[in-house]
């Protein structure tokens, strides 16, 4: 049981979920990169090998940065980033930005990098910060296409415009949906604090009400229309004889009364009455010795009037019955 909660705790931690983040980003910029170098290879696009390997080198060291944040615990400090999403979703736009740079035919398969790097923040990350990250990321793209202006076999030219364009639409249109599932987010999230807590103050109540069950010298307990004892306390078993209350549960209620038509009579006074108070009986133990006890109880109801269960206090008061006869 230890170790399963150690392995729950380790998955919970929120640096370990970040570090995790900073992990799949890194891998999914690696295995561009290398799709990149792939496509230079069967001789799809050309690139400067060294520019490559520089851009290479410098994800490297910006990912590890990345990931020693939270696993120093720095984290924390970024008030401004609480989900550690926005640094590391500026540094992918930033080395998207470089790959453009670094290997400008493969530019468009950067922009499309993006757009699928925008589907890990969905829920986390609110309508300015998708804007103006998807400006920036834009931005690169169109300094790229200015840097080699004059160089790039570019056919359509007004094309890379449109898909700067239509980067720029998407990107607005994802910063409204993603603000709606960022408040919905926030929102489910503090219904399920207000559940755990609520939680917590029932288990609280209820362990509260057990040490008070538990604990009162008094006999009590719980029992259905048909006989059946649904709780007991340890101060009625012991009243009763009963080694354990979990064995005077496993008995039935006639069992422990001394006479045969004592339960009907009983039952016939809450029908009537609804409650009892004070009322003397002779119950009979578990060791066969008959006792008296003075009974206080009461009739529980549906809505329809029907009873579900019986809840009362035995007292023993078989001294007092001996000494007045």
């Amino acid at each position: 049981v230890t170790a399963l909660g150690q392995v729950h705790a380790r998955q919970s931690d929120p640096n370990q979920i970040k570090k995790r983040g900073v992990l799949l980003a890194g891998a999914g910029l690696v295995l561009l990169q290398l799709s990149i170098l792939g496509l230079h290879h069967l001789g799809v696009l050309s690139l400067d090998p060294v520019r490559w390997a520089a851009a290479f080198g410098i994800t490297i060291g910006v990912q590890t940065l990345l990931w020693l944040i939270p696993h120093l615990g720095w984290a924390e400090r970024l008030r401004w980033d609480r989900h550690y999403v926005y640094l590391p979703t500026a540094a992918a736009a930033g080395l998207l930005t470089l790959y453009a740079f670094t290997a400008p035919e493969a530019r468009d398969i950067c922009l499309l990098a993006w757009m699928g790097a925008l589907l890990f923040v969905a829920g986390r990350m609110g309508f300015w910060g998708v804007l103006v990250l998807g400006s920036l990321a834009g931005a690169g793209y169109a300094a790229a296409l200015v840097h080699y202006a004059g160089t790039l076999e570019v056919s359509l030219p007004a094309a890379d415009t449109a898909l700067i364009g239509v980067l720029l639409l998407i990107n607005a249109y994802a910063a409204v949906v993603f603000e709606r599932l960022r408040r919905h987010r926030d929102e489910r999230a503090i219904l399920v604090r207000e559940h755990l807590r609520a939680q917590e103050a029932a288990r609280a109540d209820a362990e509260r009400y057990q040490r008070l069950f538990e604990g009162i010298p008094s006999g009590l307990y719980v029992t259905t229309p048909e006989g059946e004892f649904v709780e007991v306390n340890p101060a009625l078993a012991h009243v009763l004889g009963y080694p354990s209350r979990e064995a005077l549960m496993a008995d039935r209620v006639p069992a422990v009364y001394a006479d045969p038509d004592g339960r009907a009579r009983w039952l016939e006074m809450m029908e009537r009455d609804g409650t009892v108070r004070g009322v003397e009986l002779r119950l009979r133990r578990k060791d066969g010795q008959t006792i008296w006890v003075r009974d206080t109880a009461r009739a529980i109801r549906d809505t329809e009037g029907r009873v579900l269960y019986f809840e009362g206090s035995l007292e023993d008061v078989t001294a007092r019955k001996e000494a007045e006869e």
